[in-house]
């Protein structure tokens, strides 16, 4: 065992743990309650006035994050407990800024609503400092490349009168540009019309893959899958395209697909006699189905149900057809290549593969 893990953790991780866990489970059911329909005449919790729900799911996901993850934590591990202090100071001023940046949020989109709004200096520079900060949790979560592009997509949008040739463009006032295009704007700001659409409708999609994710129902479509594929030619590949393709019903994620189902049937669809490089291909792509895979697909599909104005619903019925030609294309090419290297049936020896009744 790491000494890394062999160490206990402090107690103000272990509470930072047990209150991050709070915070999103608190979020996750608001939200819930927020897009649920009204049955039978009942009382609904929502819909609520986004202009109060946006701002808070969004610092309430950056609260979760910095709980979960403090960067003092990390920094402390590898530089030492002067660096650690220094770290959790960051993920301090972090929450802070974005706290007063939602409830700033809030405030002044309110007045929006009523009169007319001349943005401050104070405004734009407080857009600018939220800005800033989500970058840096960007940066932490998925590193650089994707901080480097968002990054300077937004230099660009300020200097672009700066810059030679095609690339240049009238660039906004500092003032209303920030304030507006990167903050309080309804419909383009970081809480615009995208958010709504992340917030109110594919939260509720993601928290639903992930209940059925840990409550088991993950291995559970996978051993329905083998169930149903045993007696096909190539079968460990045939299920993989199954497995993937249930899986992708409930997490809409090709990474998830992948570390959900690959693990098992990779190694399997190699004992059986496929090349490494084909089995590794079949998972792919079948995984990378499940963001076109209905009812949980990509968060595109829920961007173009807004931008078309039309309905989710619409979206994944007009989805369904291309995405099961799509799998049965990548059943053909499976079989044809079990046929010509003359992969037989095989039956199911993992007891944990085996289909039961809980199942």
């Amino acid at each position: 065992m790491s000494d890394q893990a062999a160490q206990p953790k402090s107690p103000y991780l272990r509470h930072a743990e047990h209150l991050a866990l709070l915070v999103g489970g608190v979020t996750a059911i608001v939200c819930i309650l927020n897009a649920a329909p009204g049955f039978f005449g009942l009382p609904t919790f929502g819909p609520l006035d986004s202009k109060q729900l946006k701002p808070a799911v969004f610092f309430a996901c950056i609260l979760v994050y910095v709980l979960s993850v403090p960067f003092g934590a990390q920094l402390g591990k590898r530089s030492g407990p002067v660096a650690g202090w220094a770290g959790y100071l960051v993920d301090v001023v972090v929450v802070a800024v974005t706290a007063v940046a939602c409830w700033q949020y809030y405030v002044i989109t309110t007045k929006i609503d009523d009169a007319i709004y001349f943005f401050s200096p104070q405004d734009a520079w407080m857009a600018t400092a939220v800005t800033i900060c989500v970058l840096f949790l960007c940066w932490r979560a998925w590193g650089l490349p994707l901080t480097m592009v968002a990054g300077v997509s937004a230099l660009y949008f300020f200097t672009s009168d700066h810059w030679p040739g095609f690339a240049q463009r009238s660039a906004p006032e500092f003032v209303e540009g920030a304030a507006l295009h990167l903050w309080f704007d309804l419909g383009l700001g970081m809480l615009g019309s995208i958010a709504s659409i992340m917030i109110l409708v594919v939260f509720v999609f993601i928290v639903f893959g992930q209940l059925l994710e840990g409550t088991g129902a993950g291995i559970s479509l996978i051993r329905v899958a083998f169930h149903l594929t045993r007696r096909l030619r190539g079968g460990p590949a045939h299920a993989a395209i199954v497995s993937s393709g249930l899986f992708g019903t409930m997490s809409g994620n090709a990474l998830a697909n992948v570390v959900g189902t690959g693990v098992l049937t990779i190694p399997m669809m190699k004992r059986s006699g496929f090349p490494p490089h084909f089995a590794g291909a079949v998972e792919a792509t079948a995984s990378s189905a499940g963001q076109i895979m209905p009812p949980v697909m990509g968060a595109a599909a829920f961007v173009l149900a807004d931008i078309i104005g039309m309905s989710y619903l619409s979206v994944i019925t007009a989805a369904l057809v291309p995405a099961l030609l799509y799998y049965f294309s990548l059943f053909a090419a499976v079989y044809f290549e079990s046929g010509r290297l003359d992969i037989k049936p095989e039956k199911i020896d993992d007891e944990n593969l085996k289909v039961t009744r809980q199942d």
